[in-house]
C-alpha cells in the first residue's frame, strides 16, 4: 500500500491555512507549501550543487525537500540532508526561514540552511541524488545570471536571499 504524504498549505506570510495538501495538489493548484534547502559548502568559496534528475539535469540546492506535516524547516533539512547526500553529523546554520519563492510553475516557502561538508565525507550516488558538482560560488552566480535555464527556480530565488543575508558582493540578477 502506498502511503500518501501531506504538507501544510501556507500563505505568503508562512501561516498555515489549516489545509493539508499532497504534493500533486500543491503543484497543480499553485498552493504555497514549505521546503527546506541546504547549501553544503566545501569552503567559503565553493558549494556542492545537485544535478537534479527530476528537473532534466538542472542545477539545484545541494539538498532540498518538502517539509512534511508535523515537521519544521530544521527537522526537514536534517532528514533530507541524510537521505540525499549522506551527511548527518554536522551542525546546520539557519540562514533564513519563510522565504517566499514563486517559481512560475510552483510556489514554495523555503527554510534555508548551510553547513560545511565534513573532511571525511564523500558523496555516494543513491536513490535520491545521482550527482553533485563542486562549483565556485562566483561561477554559480555568473551562470545563474547568464544561463538561468540551467538552474531550478527555487535555487535561483534562495541563492539571491542567501547572498543578500551573507552580505556578499555577488548578486543574482535573474528575475523569474
Amino acid at each position: 500500500m502506498i502511503e500518501i504524504e501531506y504538507f501544510d498549505e501556507v500563505d505568503k506570510n508562512d501561516v498555515h491555512s489549516g489545509k493539508l495538501v499532497t504534493k500533486q495538489e500543491a503543484h497543480d493548484g499553485k498552493l504555497i507549501h514549505r521546503c527546506a534547502a541546504v547549501f553544503v559548502l566545501k569552503d567559503k568559496y565553493s558549494m556542492y550543487v545537485q544535478v537534479h534528475k527530476k528537473s532534466n539535469g538542472k542545477f539545484d540546492h545541494t539538498v532540498g525537500g518538502y517539509v512534511s506535516t508535523g515537521e519544521n524547516y530544521e527537522i526537514a533539512a536534517y532528514r533530507e540532508m541524510e537521505e540525499e547526500v549522506g551527511i548527518s553529523a554536522v551542525e546546520l546554520s539557519e540562514i533564513a526561514t519563510s522565504v517566499y519563492s514563486d517559481e512560475r510553475s510552483y510556489i514554495h516557502m523555503f527554510g534555508i540552511y548551510e553547513c560545511t561538508a565534513p573532511e571525511e565525507w564523500s558523496f555516494r550516488p543513491n536513490e535520491e541524488v545521482d550527482e553533485l558538482k563542486l562549483m565556485r560560488l562566483d561561477d554559480i552566480v555568473e551562470q545563474m545570471n547568464s544561463n538561468p535555464e540551467y538552474f531550478t527556480g527555487g535555487f535561483i530565488n534562495t541563492m539571491k536571499k542567501y547572498l543578500e543575508i551573507k552580505g556578499s558582493s555577488l548578486e543574482v540578477k535573474t528575475i523569474l
